[in-house]
Parts: structure tokens; sequence; C-alpha cells
């Protein structure tokens, strides 16, 4: 078995060691794993690697490459989804029982990954943003977040250092945002602010 990463719920999912096939099928795209090793093999609560680039998630990609006329739906299914998990209702996809596992034993807050959909719900319904403030509230429900559920799963509860966690995800929402301006051009997308 090996500590790998899923990117359940956009950007980030949890798997404690699972069977090796089981991580290769649910893990789109060989970045995941191996970021998942900078995380040190003795950590005792596991592997948590928020997933930096957005395009290979299977949940994520419910809604990026997704015809237009079932993205919402597709949004709604993955509020169900969440809903589920933290009704605590057994989980047939081997990433929502990961995604389960991790939150109950990390006590993950249902807050967190309903944000980051909130986030994906934003790409469905904004394709600008008018402001650098607008930006931000978008990239902290996108990433921030996901540096918030790390923090968790890694036993960081000091408040600055929650905000630095944000803040890192952020950092990093905001450098995919500059590395893609032309690929989410393309997409009819522009998160550059307006102002």
């Amino acid at each position: 078995a090996r500590h790998g990463v899923v990117e359940g719920f956009g950007r980030i999912g949890i798997v404690p060691p699972v069977d090796e096939g089981v991580v290769e099928a649910a893990v789109a795209g060989q970045h995941a794993l191996r970021n998942a090793e900078l995380v040190p093999p003795e950590h005792p609560r596991g592997v948590c690697v928020p997933e930096q680039n957005v395009r290979h998630g299977p949940r994520d990609d419910a809604i990026d490459l997704a015809p237009p006329a079932e993205q919402h739906d597709n949004l709604q299914r993955l509020l169900r989804e969440l809903d589920s998990v933290y009704a605590g209702e057994p989980q047939k996809d081997p990433v929502l029982a990961a995604f389960q596992t991790i939150v109950r034993k990390h006590h993950l807050p249902r807050e967190y990954p309903a944000e980051l959909l909130a986030g994906m719900a934003m790409d469905l319904d904004k394709d600008r943003y008018a402001s650098l403030d607008e930006l931000l509230h978008y990239a902290y429900r996108v990433a921030g977040t996901v540096g918030l559920m790390m923090a968790h799963v890694l036993g960081v509860s000091d408040p600055p250092a929650l905000r630095h966690a944000a803040h890192l995800g952020m950092a990093m929402q905001l450098t995919n945002i500059c590395r893609d301006v032309s690929e989410d051009w393309d997409r009819g997308r522009l998160y550059l602010p307006l102002n």
C-alpha cells in the first residue's frame, strides 16, 4: 500500500494507505503522487497534498470539462456527495470513502469542502472578476480551503498557522491563474481583475 492523493472535491482528496491500484485508478496525473512524496512518510496521519493543477481531478472535471448543459447538475451531484460523506453514509466510491475516513479522523470542518464547491460554482456563474477583492474571495474558496484542510490533516490548529496555510493555497491559485491566462481565455474566462 502507498499513501497517495486523489482530487476529490476538486483540488483535494485525501487517501490513507490503500492498494496501489486504487490510487492509480483514482488519480488522474502522476504529478499528484510525486507531490505526495514531499510529505514525510513517517507522518502518522497519512498524506494530504492539495492538487495544484485543477484540470486533472475527476470531480473538478465534472465541472470544467463537462458540457455547459451538464455543469450545474454535476455540481449538485458533488454537493449531494459532500452531504452523504458528512452524514456518515457508506461510500461505494473509493475516493469518497477515503475522504470520509479523513473527515472523521481529523474532524475536517464541512465548511472547507463546502466553500471549495462554492468556488467551483463561481466558475459556472462568473467568467470575469471586477476587483482584486473578488478574485481573492474566489482564490480563498478554491485553494485557501485546501490549505486549511491540509493543516487539519497535518494536526496544525494554531490560528496564525491556519492563516498562513490559507494564504499559501491562495498564492498557489493566483500563480496558476497567471500561468493559465491563455488557456482560461480560450475557455471564455478571465481571472485577472478588470480594475
